[in-house]
């Protein structure tokens, strides 16, 4: 009896040294993902940085500073459909995050066409910063933002049919001609 006491003992021993083994080798390994992570964000390098953050969240879901760092690397790209989500799970306790989430929540709903969530959250963002010299730019921006969003809302509300019609030959290739760009050299 007492072997198979000891036996047991002895595996129990080692699959806990093994465990604590992996655990640590799985902390280094996201130590080191966060690290590149925040030198590819810091360095504007947002593609990249948002492949790492993307495998943190996989990783260890439902860390709040991995969602908030997706949703600015998304919203950054442009693709602010993407971002919303992440954006929104911080907005939940925005006292967590740096005073710009809710810029770059705006910003998501903005290019969304969310403009009444946007325009809540430009004018949170606005009352956020102190009126300074220095952030007089940016409260300039973000009330044109809010502009932005109004007349965005009114053209929405009043659409505008238009027909685009092939004028022959002369001016119009075969292909689609509708949003002609001129080149450098005007060619």
């Amino acid at each position: 009896m007492k072997t198979h006491t000891s036996k047991f003992l002895i595996f129990v021993f080692v699959f806990i040294s093994c465990f604590g083994q992996a655990q640590d080798k799985g902390k280094k390994y996201i130590a080191k993902l966060e690290s590149e992570a925040k030198i590819f964000y810091e360095r504007f390098e947002f593609h990249k940085a948002l492949e790492l953050y993307l495998e943190l969240d996989s990783l260890s879901p439902n860390v709040p500073r991995y969602h908030y760092y997706i949703g600015v690397c998304y919203v950054n790209q442009q693709k602010n459909q993407e971002a919303i989500p992440y954006l929104e799970k911080c907005l939940l306790t925005p006292e967590k995050f740096p005073r710009n989430l809710d810029f770059y929540a705006a910003k998501a709903y903005h290019q969304s066409h969310r403009f009444d969530s946007a325009m809540i959250h430009y004018d949170i963002y606005r009352h956020k910063l102190k009126n300074t010299k220095k952030n007089r730019p940016l409260i300039e921006e973000v009330t044109r933002d809010i502009a932005s969003c109004t007349y965005g809302k009114e053209l929405m509300s009043n659409p505008v049919k238009i027909k685009i019609v092939n004028l022959g030959p002369v001016i119009n290739s075969k292909y689609a001609d509708y949003g002609p760009v001129l080149s450098a050299d005007q060619e």
